[in-house]
């Protein structure tokens, strides 16, 4: 790695030690280092300063931008690999998901996390080193809810997979701080390209070397034929389409953009040459449209926004409404297939129902997530049966569209369709359609499903009989060797007061082995005073194994003053290795402190009772051993051991020991730990470290920490980070964003935050409008959305 000596002296980083320790242990071991920071921040002259300081004698691959299909192709290679560094700036390029773009005429393919792991376990060390700005971080490790599930999983799962394989490390670059441009000062003597950064103090140190006032300064003196192409550009990169911007793209769709009156399109030529011009020696690496090369370098298959100008105008624009004539121009002429699904979803977020209905129609053919946007679309306009052909086109293929499918049918009254499709095997037809018919009280219909195998019937079924007390239905099915229908028969035959034949299904299922049916029993005869049976029941499931026997069991023997019985019934199986029964004796032994038993026990790694030994002895003010007690445990591992360390310390006054303990755990990777941290840290009004611990959490990709995250940006009032984490595609952000602005009763702002295409901004603003009284308003955004071309905002 030989320095390119027309660069400016290189100012050490305050993360330059961390980068090079790193760098050192991968030289020998192999790694994946990510810097992510915004444009124009240096985290590419870092990676090569410190790789040429630790890494001299290793080889480079820097493949073009988008193949890592190289890289993939490099790590099935049979011959021995040499100490490599693998340099993969713009990551995002690279990586399997919304920023990667298949450049089909070089047959690009993304990253992959098989090539990274064979890399990683080469016999030689290979080093992986890529850069990303942190919306791109955050965007591809975000979450979503699954269509047909409650819980969230990863939007962009290969690229998820990539970026937490072991071994795979981030860290953060920020602008330079003051101790870092005080290290620039000293040096700006013997550089006058620094001593001139240094001395610009409207941008940063690196953004005044990379050019960034040079490229600010060309578009504010741009014509206004040109901004109209830049805005288009970068209006185009903020909807989601990634693909190169064609010379076709941004003519018709700066368009949009004009104030003024072009017969023709010679503007074109001329703003596209002044704006990718880069050969006059003022322009040097400033253009603000970049042109990008086809293949075989012959031609120029599109454009893209340089990277400052792009990052700064899209936050500039976030809000911006985009014109009729421009979504156009982006409908007709984005071929991508995901851009154009991108296109769709970012239209349909801003309540512009046209070009999101125009595209989702256009791929719903071969893209299922095409359909079931369209389906929700035109749900949301209340023109259902529309959606529900949509629907009943996929429905066998997407279990997504047949759960969305079947619940409109049920909701518009379709019950004979939502049998048909029951019958036919759809198994999400079935299930909605029982959930139906009980909620009619149609017990006939629903034991002809039952009796046909219909499970979804039978506890629908079950349920149902319960509500009506129809005890000699559910003893039918009870009979059968249903264990639900038992249980809901035992609960009629209590309210009926039929207690004698409650005593006889119940002993009947109890003497089978049904340990809940004797617990009943149990429970009946204790209310008829019959302790010594009940006892007797208990006592014989206990001897079956049953650990919540044991514990009916020995809470009863209690209630009646038979400790030493209840002991020693614990004993003998927490000695035989029941650990239910660990617990309970241990709890046991602290209500009757019995400290000698519980040191025994403890001594002999007995952890129930070491944890039990310590709360009594704190109850006895014993603090000091309980601490000891406790620390042994929380070195184990045991968070719930550290959490009391923690309180204790605090009760005793030592609240920095018990943040410092704290701190330990969550740089070890205690994820509870760090949220602990965070609340803590709040709470002491240390409001900054709390946010620098939730940042570096939520960036790398814990939904916990993105949702403490934003809950304290809320708090504070911080809506420019929130603005910014929700358009990176952070849920938990953009919720907390549109709540609190609802909240505010800020009006605009919500607007505004559909325009910048926020989810749940469009239902937030809904609502609000709902609930004060402009009711025809948002009905209007329900069924037109704004309306193009007469867009009313």
């Amino acid at each position: 790695m030989q320095p390119d000596m027309d660069l400016p002296l290189f100012v050490e980083r305050d993360v330059s030690e961390q980068l090079c320790s790193w760098m050192r242990t991968a030289g020998r071991d192999g790694g994946f280092m990510v810097l992510v920071g915004n444009s124009c921040v240096g985290k590419t002259r870092l990676l090569f300063e410190s790789a040429r300081a630790e890494l001299a004698d290793f080889a480079v691959l820097a493949p073009d931008l988008g193949d890592g299909g190289l890289v993939n192709t490099l790590a099935e290679a049979s011959f021995p690999l040499p100490k490599l560094v693998v340099w993969l700036d713009e990551l995002q390029r690279f990586l399997p998901g919304p920023f990667f773009v298949n450049d089909e005429l070089a047959s690009h393919t993304p990253l992959s996390a098989s090539a990274v792991r064979k890399l990683l376990a080469a016999d030689t060390p290979v080093v992986i080193v890529g850069t990303l700005w942190p919306e791109y971080a955050t965007e591809l490790r975000a979450t979503e809810l699954a269509p047909d599930a409650a819980a969230q999983h990863p939007r962009y799962p290969a690229a998820v997979d990539i970026l937490s394989i072991g071994g795979v490390r981030d860290l953060a670059v920020q602008p330079f701080s003051p101790t870092e441009r005080a290290r620039a000062a000293t040096l700006a003597a013997r550089d006058t390209r620094l001593a001139q950064a240094v001395a610009d103090h409207d941008y940063n140190v690196t953004e005044v070397l990379a050019g960034a006032r040079q490229i600010v300064r060309r578009y504010q003196q741009a014509t206004d034929l040109n901004k109209a192409v830049i805005h288009a550009a970068v209006d185009a990169r903020r909807l989601g389409i990634q693909a190169p911007l064609t010379r076709e793209l941004l003519c018709a769709a700066a368009r949009g953009y004009f104030t003024t009156i072009e017969p023709d399109d010679t503007w074109f030529e001329r703003a596209l040459v002044e704006l990718s011009s880069s050969t006059r020696r003022d322009d040097r690496a400033t253009a603000p449209l970049i042109p990008l090369p086809t293949a075989d370098h012959r031609a120029v298959l599109g454009y893209t926004v340089a990277d400052y100008l792009l990052q700064r105008q899209a936050w500039r624009r976030r809000s911006e409404q985009v014109s009729p004539l421009a979504w156009q121009a982006f409908v007709d002429h984005t071929a991508d297939l995901d851009d154009r699904l991108r296109l769709a979803d970012g239209a349909y977020r801003r309540l512009v129902f046209g070009p999101a209905e125009a595209l989702y129609r256009a791929l719903a053919p071969g893209s299922s997530d095409a359909a079931l946007g369209l389906a929700d679309l035109l749900d949301d306009q209340g023109r259902t049966e529309e959606a529900q052909e949509v629907l009943r086109a996929i429905a066998d293929t997407s279990d997504a569209a047949a759960i969305q499918l079947a619940r409109l049918l049920a909701d518009g009254g379709r019950i004979d369709e939502l049998r048909a499709r029951a019958g036919t095997g759809d198994r999400r037809a079935a299930w909605v359609l029982a959930e139906v018919l009980a909620e009619q009280g149609d017990v006939a219909e629903l034991r002809a499903r039952a009796d046909a195998g219909d499970a979804d019937a039978v506890d629908q079924l079950i349920g149902l009989l319960a509500q009506q007390d129809n005890a000699d239905e559910l003893r039918r099915l009870a009979d059968a060797g249903d264990g639900s229908a038992a249980d809901h028969l035992a609960l009629v035959l209590r309210r009926q007061g039929d207690i004698d034949e409650l005593q006889q299904v119940l002993r009947a299922r109890a003497d089978r082995g049904d340990h809940n049916a004797a617990f009943q029993l149990a429970d009946l005869l204790s209310e008829q005073g019959s302790i010594d049976e009940a006892l007797r029941v208990l006592r014989v499931h206990a001897e079956m194994g049953s650990r919540a026997a044991v514990g009916r069991l020995s809470e009863s023997l209690i209630q009646r003053g038979h400790v030493d019985q209840a002991l020693q019934l614990l004993r003998s199986r927490a000695d035989a290795g029941d650990a239910y029964a660990s617990v309970r004796l241990a709890v046991l032994l602290a209500e009757q402190g019995r400290v000698d038993e519980l040191r025994i026990r403890a001594g002999a790694g007995d952890y129930e009772a070491t944890d039990q030994l310590a709360d009594l002895l704190v109850r006895r003010g014993d603090t000091d051993e309980a601490l000891q007690l406790l620390g042994g445990l929380a070195e184990t591992g045991d968070r719930s051991a550290a959490n009391r360390v923690e309180d204790l310390l605090r009760q005793q006054g030592n609240d920095d020991e018990a943040l410092q303990q704290l701190r330990t755990r969550a740089e070890s990777g205690d994820l509870d730990a760090s949220n602990d941290l965070a609340r803590c840290l709040v709470q002491q009004g240390d409001v900054d470290e709390a946010l620098r611990l939730l940042r570096r959490r939520a960036d790398a990709g814990e939904n916990a920490a993105a949702l403490r995250l934003a809950q304290v940006l809320g708090d504070h009032g911080m809506l420019d980070e929130l603005r910014a984490r929700a358009d990176a595609g952070e849920r938990p952000a953009a919720d907390q964003l549109v709540s609190l602005l609802s909240e505010q009763g800020d009006l605009e702002a919500l607007y505004e935050e559909v325009h910048a295409g926020t989810e749940g901004a469009p239902s937030e603003l809904i609502t609000y409008l709902e609930a004060h009284g402009e009711e025809d308003r948002a009905q209007q955004l329900c069924t037109r959305g704004f309306a193009l071309p007469d867009n009313p905002t």
